[in-house]
């Protein structure tokens, strides 16, 4: 007989911050996934504060937990391990960040755009999120959202709107994305991941001499 699968969510009983805050402390496994998945390290303390200034507030309790179980019932594809928390934790981390700090930010964005943009930002500092509205605008973060439904290409988007932020106007980098093909998109983003590899490496061989 085989076992009962295990429900996709992570958190679905999960209705106060006190528990979630529990679950991460007693499952060293869920704190692995925040380093894991790169999270910027010096970030996960502000997360942590964030977290417990939250809770003093009704109103962004309300906020979290809704964005929390969001991002629970979102971040999900076939072949997950550990219910995704590898990309969950991070991601809730990272709008805890934003509703304590930048919740008016925040709030100008649909709750799917919330998790691109909290996703996006967990290996940013604090800058990048203070200046959200500057960097992906509502008008840009509908245009990205609206290219392809798939979240994993959605973040590619972003990457290539970001690329551009200080040479092309908002009109510019919307028009740009319209005209290209989602593939096209794809490999621009991932020609330039390459090229900072290269150049990490580059940078690295220098400093052995």
């Amino acid at each position: 007989m085989s076992k009962p699968r295990k429900p996709r969510e992570a958190f679905k009983n999960v209705n106060s911050i006190n528990r979630f805050i529990e679950i991460i402390k007693n499952n060293e496994d869920n704190l692995n996934c925040l380093i894991d998945n790169y999270f910027n390290g010096e970030m996960i303390e502000t997360a942590i504060v964030s977290l417990n200034r939250i809770k003093s507030n009704s109103d962004k309790t309300k906020h979290f937990l809704k964005f929390m179980h969001y991002v629970d019932s979102k971040l999900n594809f076939a072949g997950q391990y550990n219910q995704n928390k590898r990309h969950k934790i991070p991601t809730i981390y990272a709008g805890a960040i934003y509703i304590d700090k930048f919740e008016k930010e925040f709030n100008e964005y649909t709750m799917e755009q919330k998790l691109l943009i909290a996703k996006y930002s967990i290996v940013e500092y604090l800058e990048f999120y203070k200046n959200i509205n500057k960097i992906f605008s509502k008008k840009i973060m509908n245009c990205i959202v609206e290219k392809d439904k798939k979240w994993s290409y959605q973040t590619e988007f972003m990457t290539i709107a970001k690329k551009y932020e200080k040479t092309k106007t908002e009109d510019e980098i919307i028009e740009y994305i319209k005209s290209k093909e989602p593939e096209e998109l794809l490999r621009e983003s991932y020609s330039d991941f390459l090229e900072l590899v290269k150049k990490i490496g580059e940078l690295d061989e220098s400093r052995r001499f």
